[in-house]
């Protein structure tokens, strides 16, 4: 893949991205939850 064409996918790839992260973020607590298993392990 050529660099040029790399920084024409980021535009596309990028908002996707955050989109996923903020719906599988909320899914992943919520199931830790629901499982009983501590939210933020530290």
């Amino acid at each position: 893949m050529e660099i040029k064409n790399m920084f024409k996918e980021i535009k596309s790839d990028l908002p996707a991205g955050i989109v996923v992260f903020f719906v599988a973020v909320p899914l992943c607590l919520g199931i830790a939850l629901a499982s009983g298993a501590p939210l933020f392990l530290a």
